[in-house]
């Protein structure tokens, strides 16, 4: 995992974690 992310630029990193942010939104955690 630590390798792949390394490779991966920056900006689709920045996406996966704005995609992640807004899906925890949507999907509230605490129900779980």
């Amino acid at each position: 995992m630590d390798g792949t992310f390394k490779i991966v630029p920056e900006w689709y990193q920045q996406m996966f974690t704005i995609h992640v942010f807004k899906e925890s939104k949507l999907i509230p955690l605490r129900q779980r």
